[in-house]
C-alpha cells in the first residue's frame, strides 16, 4: 500500500504535452505512480482540480522574511516550491564588520530580532539549511550588499582595492553556491555605481558561468539607456542576463511605444548571441523604500539630517520640488497610489493609502 493517492486530478506536468486526468501515488517524499493507483493510507480527491510540479519564482524577496517565517505560507499557498532570492541588489551575505549593522537593521524591519552570526556566503547558506524553510531557495549576490561590505557608502569614487574586494567577495560566494549577481540601480546605493564598476566586477561572475539579474537604472524617460547598459554589462561579463520585473512606468514621460522598443533592444542582443531574458509582474503595485523619494544629497547626510529636514516646513516645501524620478507620481500629487507597506511604530496604519492615513 502506498502512502498518499491523489485521485482524478487534471495533471499539467511541465513537459509541454497536453494536460490529462490520472491518479498519482506517493511513497515517502517521491511520486512513484501515475495512472491507475492502488489503495493508499491517505486518499485525496483531486476531481476538478489541477495538479502540477511546484512553481519556481525567479524573483522573490522572501529572504527578508524567512528568518521569522520559515514556513513561508504566502508562497506555498500559491504553489511556489522554489524561490530565487537576493534580488534587486540586496542579499544578506556576504558581509563585513562594516556592513553587518545594515543587514541587522533591514532584517529587524521584518521582525527578526536574532543575531546576524554569519559573514561569508557559505556560512549564510549553512544558516538557511539549519532553519529548514518550507520552500527551496537559490541565492544571488546583491551588488548593493557588496558595496556596503567593501566600505563604499555613497557617491565617492570606488578605489581599485574596493573593486578587488568586491570581486573577491563574488568569487568566494560563487564557490559557496551563489547563482550570480543582482543589481538594483534605480535606488541607493546601487544608483551611485557606474557602468564601468559593474562591467569590472561582473567578470568575476563570468568565471563561474553565473547570471546577472538587474533591476535596471530607469523604467521611464531613460529606459532605452537602461536596457542598453544592462546588455553591455552582460556582454562584458560573458554571462547570462535577466531583467527583473521589466515594465514601463504608468503615467510617466516614457517615450512612445517604450515597452515594444525596449523589447526590440533585447531581441537584437539575443540575435547577436547574448543569452538574455526578462521577467515581469502581473500586478499594479510594487514595493519600494520611501527614502528613495529624497534627493541623494540629503540621503547621504543620514537619518538625523533627513528627520530634521522633514520637520522643517521650509525644507519640506523645497523637498516637494526635488523628489526623485523613481517616485515621480508623488511629485504630481498622486498620493492615492502610495500605500504604507510596513511600519513597526504604527502597525495600525499598514496597508492604508496616504490619503486614508491623513
Amino acid at each position: 500500500m502506498i502512502d498518499i493517492a491523489i485521485r482524478g486530478a487534471q495533471i499539467v506536468d511541465g513537459s509541454g504535452r497536453d494536460r490529462f486526468v490520472a491518479d498519482v501515488g506517493i511513497v515517502g517524499d517521491k511520486i512513484t505512480q501515475i495512472g491507475n493507483v492502488g489503495q493508499a493510507n491517505v486518499e485525496i480527491d483531486g476531481t476538478g482540480l489541477t495538479l502540477s510540479p511546484g512553481f519556481i519564482d525567479p524573483h522573490s524577496h522572501s529572504d527578508f522574511t524567512f528568518h521569522t517565517n520559515p514556513d513561508n505560507e504566502s508562497s506555498v499557498h500559491q504553489g511556489v516550491t522554489t524561490e530565487i532570492v537576493g534580488n534587486c541588489g540586496f542579499s544578506s551575505a556576504p558581509l563585513s564588520e562594516v556592513s553587518v549593522p545594515f543587514t541587522e537593521k533591514r532584517l529587524k524591519n521584518y521582525a527578526y530580532t536574532g543575531e546576524v552570526t554569519w559573514r561569508t556566503f557559505g556560512e549564510y547558506l549553512s544558516e538557511m539549511e539549519r532553519m529548514k524553510t518550507s520552500t527551496n531557495f537559490a541565492f544571488l549576490i546583491g551588488h548593493n550588499s557588496l558595496r556596503l561590505a567593501a566600505g563604499i557608502m555613497g557617491e565617492e569614487k570606488v578605489s581599485d582595492d574596493q573593486l578587488k574586494g568586491m570581486k573577491n567577495f563574488i568569487e568566494d560566494s560563487m564557490e559557496a553556491g551563489a547563482l550570480g549577481l543582482s543589481s538594483g540601480l534605480e535606488f541607493a546605493p546601487g544608483s551611485y555605481s557606474t557602468s564601468a564598476e559593474l562591467k569590472d566586477i561582473i567578470t568575476a561572475v563570468g568565471k563561474y558561468d553565473g547570471i546577472y539579474a538587474s533591476h535596471v537604472r530607469n523604467r521611464d524617460s531613460e529606459i532605452f539607456d537602461a536596457i542598453n547598459e544592462f546588455v553591455d554589462i552582460t556582454r562584458a561579463g560573458g554571462v547570462r542576463g535577466q531583467i527583473s520585473h521589466f515594465n514601463v512606468r504608468h503615467d510617466s514621460n516614457a517615450p512612445q511605444n517604450a515597452w515594444r522598443r525596449a523589447v526590440d533592444i533585447m531581441e537584437n542582443a539575443q540575435k547577436a548571441g547574448l543569452d538574455i531574458t526578462a521577467d515581469t509582474t502581473p500586478f499594479r503595485e510594487g514595493i519600494g523604500a520611501m527614502y528613495a523619494i529624497l534627493p541623494r544629497s540629503l540621503v547621504n547626510e543620514g537619518a538625523r539630517a533627513i528627520a530634521e529636514a522633514c520637520a522643517n516646513p521650509a525644507s519640506r516645501r523645497e523637498l516637494r520640488t526635488q523628489c526623485d524620478r523613481y517616485w515621480r507620481f508623488i511629485h504630481k500629487g498622486q498620493w492615492h497610489r502610495v500605500y504604507l507597506e510596513g511600519s513597526p511604530n504604527f502597525p495600525e496604519l499598514q496597508g492604508l493609502s496616504f490619503p486614508a492615513i491623513s
